[in-house]
């Protein structure tokens, strides 16, 4: 029977050490020379924590990580196209779209993500319109001007039906008296 662990793990057992302790080891080892293996076995550290406290000790900065929302929204800003992120990144259409309508709020461009998300399927013909109005050089009172004489423009439409039907009935009457030569 065995009485004490103690014979199993070395003296110079980091486990116990505090946080500064062990620093000043992983420093004194690297200024040694031993590899980040060696250090990550004998001071008992992971790859990324010695990673962390040499790039400390160097003086240099931690490499940023950036996400694929950031680099999604860099991308917007430098006008890359909606696939061209999605493909660039290695991501999926909602993901991207998500990307592009946050990237247009924070844009002030709500009123917009807004009508893409409820009304996108109407957008192919709104862009057929910002064409035309583009062409014809419309501006905006032209615009409201036409949207303004819309019901007006139903209204005569309505009213062109209504005598094309009576001059129609009335054409049948005609053509019915002068068949039957009669008068009513």
């Amino acid at each position: 029977m065995i009485k004490s662990y103690k014979h199993f793990f070395p003296k110079d057992l980091m486990v116990n050490k505090s946080r500064t302790d062990k620093e000043k080891s992983i420093i004194k080892f690297y200024k040694q020379g031993l590899s980040s293996r060696e250090i990550c076995q004998k001071v008992h550290i992971s790859f990324r924590d010695l990673g962390i406290i040499i790039r400390k000790y160097n003086g240099e900065k931690e490499p940023k990580v950036v996400s694929n929302q950031s680099k999604a929204y860099s991308m917007f800003l430098a006008g890359k196209s909606i696939i061209s992120v999605a493909i660039d990144l290695g991501i999926g259409s909602e993901e991207v779209k998500q990307y592009y309508y946050e990237y247009l709020s924070l844009n002030d461009m709500d009123n917009f993500v807004k009508i893409t998300k409820d009304h996108g399927y109407f957008l192919p013909f709104l862009s057929q319109v910002a064409e035309k109005m583009k062409r014809y050089e419309f501006d905006e009172s032209d615009v409201n001007n036409l949207i303004y004489y819309m019901n007006d423009i139903k209204g005569l439409i309505n009213a062109r039906d209504r005598i094309q039907h009576e001059v129609n009935m009335l054409t049948v009457k005609r053509d019915d008296l002068l068949r039957f030569g009669r008068s009513e």
